[in-house]
């Protein structure tokens, strides 16, 4: 191809290097800003490439926050292999592209499709990816793939190869991109002819940092080398014909002659533009409306369609909607759909009609979400109105019939609620009830919140309910609490002021609430934005907002007031005629009044008393601000810089130091020098406080010192770090030199201050005052700052120096630990001296029993039972089917244990270790396990940290799995892992060391066999009745069995089920339908259980390892069958009735349900049994609150405890399947005592 496009300029290399390095440190620096994903590339995996993926919300910042505005961008170690620059996402008016950009504008036809990216990995190899992908996911076949083969066939038609398109493209250091457009593939909305199906070629880039791409000559003539299809182009001179022209075609959808979505339009940025200010000086000046790239870059915008492309999009998206709520057991209906896509009547029309053609053809959209039917979907449809008078005739009979039926509902009482913006001053205008959330300073807001509504709905007639209400959970809490008001005979009617922020770019929606806060100030309860500090909180609270803001539907209210959250953004030029303070506010006040009036059938108010309202709302918000600052300083502080640490139950909401306290003023002597002292460092605080300009300081954190109460970090070296300031305030620089010097100064003259000066990081409970952590570190340091624990203290006193690396012990207990040792040895002596005579007691009665031969009684079943080793990856800890569970928590400071059977019940911390804090413990690198290492009965802790099984040894919580179990019958645990190469097992030498570990099998390994955790389960039970567990697997297809051979070693895997219970056999997702193991019939043998979408399927072991196919036995459990969720409601198999038979016991919505089991691997129907432990019944949540089926008592029938958010809850179980009343058995161990499932871990086992 002859060209004179721009190629690769050697001289860029170090520019793109710099780029990759920048990228990486910001990676590694903030990676929610910035994240790298490498993958193999197909057909040659020995490269890898680097996607890079950048948060979506700041490319709108400016300045950008990236290195590069480059989205779909791909590096390897060496150069930049693909770059693509696209079109910011959102609208841009048209002033603004007239100001920033510059002749020519070349138009291009928007593909209906999906990216694709094409480049040179090798001079000889290609590389073809989609977005971040590469094409090596889970897919059959995905977009990356896709996009080879039509690349391979369009190269086989040109007889080239794929050597030949690589020399040019690595050559020179050019990206194709293209658009995958193929119904048969994945349809998206507009139709492709068979001549328009395939790869359209859209450009050709540079890889440079800087964006650099053909011209469009350049791109037609590589298309037709190489057998692209080209994209249709037109060049026009100016940006008012583009404007023109593309609102010509928006209104006919299409373009000589076919159905198009939009354009691309390529230009470039000129120079900042400059304002003529005439008047007064008539100065020039440049504009302050600046834009992100730098003069001369490419620039690309692109002109979406509304009609019909939009409208036929809000189909497609309208019918996955109602098919997935159909999927769910819900009712498919117009009102459960996102008002947002309900706007058009034709919509509306459309909408009637696809629910009707879903229950008549269920089958013709069985692969919809796939991709698949929604051009023959939308025709059929079509077809449908040629018939029946068209489009417009529908939509006219839908509003017809809505306005025929009208509202004829009777309402008493009525609650507004604005929805995403709070707000309002319709309380003051009609005297109305209102409560506001921000004025509620309780620690549980949410509730009281309710409590007020519910309250003022007593006294009025209409009442303001203020708060955001953007999540679904606060509506409906809301509706929930009305529909149960007492003294109404009438429904109450809600009324929601819907600001829909989801209409408008979520930038520009951010930009406006941040300058609105900004101008605000402190005239708020609670938002007040922060001016001086680096990062500002009330954008980042913006930001949580906008993503978490769910859309309103038309069926969680009575009525909606369509309010416009950018109603007061209008610029001045159009307000010349209004007062511009009040503009904005006045036309929200006068939009939310209009459309309640009308609701209420009432009269609007006038414009003065709608003024007046305005005016109001600005005194309260005055109000607000007087009495913000108005609050006397209660103590000088200076803002630590430290990262936010795991939270207790109280932690510091803004982590800082206090120099001096108002307090120290009034409780020592008037004459005292610690009182001159005080009074001077706070005169010098205050004094720098208000300055302008007002410096900052740093110190250096030294210690992490801590009690059983309280938690701080020391704070030493304090000196001034304040940064540059800008050009315009250098003659200002040194105005805070005397008061800053004088605090320095009175710090460090005063030994006192420096030694109790720390940062407090939490207490234990809301009880504990802060100040104890000032009495903490006064207390470390008076007793000579002691490094580890300091028994001798009032209270124990544990220290750990920062910045040294980790911790490990935190006191010499050698002396200690060969005392234990000695004093075990002599303990283990004694067991095997009872064992020997335990032994020849047995052989003694065994041979009594011979020579009678009269029948004895039946042989026990102990707690030694084969059942009782089934070991599953959420419950890698079990307990015996008979038995007494006693609580094992590793928390922050170490191993806490409680003994469920012995009186008083006190908990104990048994080991100073394994914790979060004692030990540096993370339950996303360690793993903590119990179980019994030497033979005596008693369980004892394993960890995994860096040796064998450990970090150092490649061993990853996200990939791999541990076990600890007696596979040898031995009576002691050995530990097994399935690790990178296959099953690893470590044998217990009997004194509790451990032999070196060895690979068993060369299978069921992160690399021997592909198994993965968020894919495959790995389970160990004894599945033929030897006593000897056994390794049970839920692979790709198929399930597995490996049997114990009882010496540590397993006999080769064997297929025992074809496609039931997997991935891509049967569509089980681990995320979606638990699977587990247990002994249904009572024969000592485990059978597989499943919970599945239409409920529980069980395959019943047949005595030998294998197992019949699975059958469906309960219909309820199921993700669909009952709506169970695994992020909500746990699902246990356990003997709950004592007949030695496992049941089913699940935690729902409303509480405990149980299944009894027949025996014979069917159960009877659920029945709730108890109206806790559920997620709405009391509130419990899978990651706040472990729930466990276990035996407390030893009466073989299990029981209900549960770890809840301020106690530990228990439901004995009479032994025959009926549950007591649910009582509190300890406050230790709960949510509330800062045992969270992030950094804690709680079992149950036989201590």
């Amino acid at each position: 191809m002859s060209t004179n496009a721009p190629s690769y300029d050697p001289s860029s290399a170090k520019e793109d290097s710099d780029l990759i390095d920048s990228l990486v440190q910001l990676s590694q620096k903030s990676p929610k800003l910035v994240k790298g994903t490498e993958a193999a590339v197909p057909g040659c995996e020995e490269i890898t490439v680097r996607s890079w993926k950048m948060n979506e919300f700041k490319y709108y910042d400016i300045p950008s926050p990236f290195p590069t505005l480059a989205r779909g961008l791909f590096t390897t170690e060496t150069r930049t292999d693909g770059e693509e620059e696209e079109e910011v996402k959102h609208r841009i008016v048209w002033e603004a592209l007239k100001e920033h950009t510059a002749a020519p504008y070349v138009l291009s036809l928007k593909s209906n499709g999906c990216i694709i990216f094409i480049a040179a990995i090798t001079p000889t190899k290609l590389i073809v990816t989609s977005k971040h992908s590469v094409g090596t996911g889970d897919e059959t076949v995905s977009h990356a793939l896709m996009g080879r083969k039509w690349l391979t066939m369009y190269l086989e038609q040109r007889e080239r190869t794929e050597a030949d398109m690589a020399a040019v493209l690595w050559k020179n250091r050019w990206t194709a991109v293209a658009e995958l457009c193929d119904d048969s593939f994945e349809e998206h909305v507009l139709p492709y002819a068979p001549e328009k199906t395939g790869l359209h070629l859209h450009g050709i880039n540079v890889s440079t940092k800087s964006f650099q791409t053909l011209p469009t000559s350049a791109v037609d003539a590589f298309a037709d080398e190489w057998g692209f299809i080209k994209t249709a182009t037109l060049v026009l001179p100016t940006i008012e014909e583009v404007q023109s022209f593309t609102s010509e075609a928006g209104e006919t959808g299409a373009w000589n002659g076919e159905a198009v979505e939009g354009f691309v339009v390529r230009t470039h940025v000129t120079e900042p533009p400059t304002e003529q200010k005439t008047g007064g000086a008539g100065t020039t000046h440049l504009s302050t409306n600046l834009s992100p790239y730098k003069p001369g870059s490419s620039f690309f915008f692109k002109v979406k369609f509304d009609e019909p492309y939009m409208m036929y999009r809000d189909w497609r998206e309208v019918t996955r909607s109602l098919l997935s709520i159909k999927a769910k057991g819900g009712t498919m209906s117009a009102s459960a759909l996102p008002k947002k896509k309900m706007k058009r009547a034709e919509t509306q029309a459309y909408v009637q009609w696809v629910i009707e053609d879903i229950e008549r053809n269920p089958e013709l959209f069985s692969e919809y979400a796939k991709g698949k039917g929604i051009i023959a979907t939308r025709e059929r449809y079509l077809k449908y109105l040629e018939e029946n008078g068209g489009v417009g005739e529908a939509a006219a009979e839908t509003v017809e019939e809505a306005v025929e039926m009208g509202d004829t509902r009777e309402f008493g009482k009525t609650v507004i609620a604005p929805v995403a913006i709070p707000g309002c001053a319709l309380a003051y205008l009609f005297g109305w009830g209102h409560t506001q959330s921000d004025n509620i300073q309780v620690k549980k807001a949410a509730p009281m919140f309710i409590k007020n509504v519910v309250n003022l709905v007593h006294d009025y007639d209409v009442v303001i309910a203020d708060k955001n209400n953007h999540l679904k959970q606060h509506r409906q809490s809301l509706r929930s609490a009305l529909a149960e008001f007492p003294q109404s005979s009438l429904p109450i009617r809600l009324i929601a002021l819907n600001w829909d922020v989801h209409s408008h770019p979520p930038a520009l929606v951010h930009r406006m609430c941040s300058e609105r806060i900004r101008n605000r100030g402190a005239r708020h309860q609670t938002l007040i934005p922060d001016l001086i500090g680096a990062k500002s909180y009330h954008e980042e609270v913006i930001w949580k907002f906008l993503n978490e803001a769910e859309e309103l539907s038309r069926d969680e209210v009575d009525y909606i007031v369509e309010m416009d959250v950018l109603e007061d953004t209008v610029s001045r030029e159009t307000m010349e005629d209004v007062e511009e303070p009040e503009s904005g506010m006045l036309r929200q006040i006068r939009k939310a009044v209009e459309g309640v009036c009308a609701i209420l059938e009432m009269d609007v108010p006038s414009d003065e008393r709608l003024r007046g309202a305005v005016e109001h709302v600005r005194r309260y918000e005055d109000e607000l601000g007087l009495r913000s600052s108005s609050k006397s300083t209660k103590y000088a502080t200076g803002s630590s810089n430290s990262g936010s640490g795991k939270k207790n139950k109280k932690s510091a909401v803004r982590p800082h130091v206090t120099l001096v306290h108002q307090n120290q003023l009034k409780d020592l002597p008037p004459e005292g020098r610690g009182t001159r002292n005080a009074k001077a460092l706070w005169d010098a605080c205050t004094e720098v406080h208000e300055l302008e300009n007002s410096p900052q300081f740093e110190g250096r954190l030294g210690w992490l010192v801590w009690n059983e109460r309280v938690m701080a970090v020391t704070f030493d070296d304090v000196g001034l770090s304040t940064p540059p300031l800008p050009d315009d305030d250098r003659n200002d620089e040194h105005e805070h030199e005397p008061a800053s010097t004088k605090v320095l100064s009175l710090i460090n003259d005063d030994k006192a201050l420096k030694s109790r000066l720390h940062v407090t990081i939490g207490t234990r409970d809301w009880s504990v005052p802060p100040v104890e952590a000032k009495t903490l570190v006064e207390e470390w340091r008076r007793r000579g700052e002691k490094e580890g624990l300091d028994v001798e203290a009032e209270r124990k006193i544990w220290a750990v120096r920062l910045g040294g690396g980790g911790v490990k012990g935190v006191y010499d207990r050698r002396k200690e630990n060969e005392k234990l040792r000695e004093e075990r040895n002599d303990v283990r002596a004694e067991i095997e001296e009872l064992r020997r005579q335990v032994e020849t007691l047995r052989k003694a009665v065994r041979e009594i029993g011979d020579k009678s031969a009269s029948p004895g009684p039946t042989e026990t079943k102990f707690a030694g039972s084969p059942c009782d080793g089934i070991i599953t990856q959420s419950l890698p800890v079990p307990t015996r089917r008979v038995g007494k569970g006693d609580i094992v928590g590793f928390g922050l400071n170490g191993v806490t244990i409680l003994r469920t059977s012995l009186m008083p019940r006190t908990t104990k911390l048994a080991v100073p270790d394994f914790g979060y804090i004692a030990g540096g413990w993370r339950t996303d690198k360690h793993v903590r396990l119990v179980g019994d290492t030497t033979g005596d009965g008693l369980s004892d802790i394993i960890g995994f940290t860096h040796g064998d099984f450990g970090l150092i040894s490649g061993w990853s919580v996200g990939k791999h799995i541990r076990y600890v179990v007696d596979l040898r019958k031995k009576g002691y645990v050995d530990i097994i892992g399935f690790g990178d190469e296959g099953v690893l097992v470590s044998l217990n030498n009997g004194d509790g060391t451990y032999a070196p570990p060895r690979l068993v099998l060369n299978d069921f390994g992160f690399n021997a066999g592909g198994w993965r955790l968020d894919r495959h389960l790995r389970f160990l039970a004894d599945v033929n009745g030897d006593g000897i567990p056994d390794i049970v697997a839920f692979g790709e297809k198929r399930v597995f069995v490996a049997l114990g051979n009882g010496d540590g070693t397993f006999a080769a895997p064997r297929t025992v089920l074809d496609r039931d219970f997997t991935y891509s056999g049967f569509g089980w997702r681990v995320d979606v339908h638990p699977r587990t193991l247990g002994d249904l019939t009572g024969d000592g043998r485990a059978d597989i259980i499943g919970f599945a979408n239409a409920g529980v399927y069980v395959a019943l072991n047949n005595g030998d390892g294998t197992f019949q196919k699975h059958k469906l036995v309960v219909k309820d459990f199921g993700a669909v069958a009952g709506g169970w969720r695994v992020e909500k409601h746990p699902r246990f198999v356990a003997d709950v009735n004592g007949d030695g038979r496992g049941d089913i016991v699940g935690f729902g919505d409303a509480g405990v349900y149980v299944a009894i089991g027949n025996g014979d691997g069917t159960f009877q129907a659920p029945k709730l049994v108890i109206s806790n432990f559920g997620y709405n019944a009391g509130g419990w949540r899978v990651d706040k609150h472990p729930r466990f089926v276990v035996d407390l008592t030893g009466d073989g029938a299990a029981d209900i405890i549960g770890f809840g958010q301020d106690a530990v809850w228990v439901s004995y179980n009479d032994g025959k399947g009926n549950f007591g009343y649910v009582q509190q058995f300890t406050e230790e161990f709960s949510y509330n005592r800062g045992w969270g499932t992030s950094n804690t871990v709680r079992w149950i086992a036989n201590l």
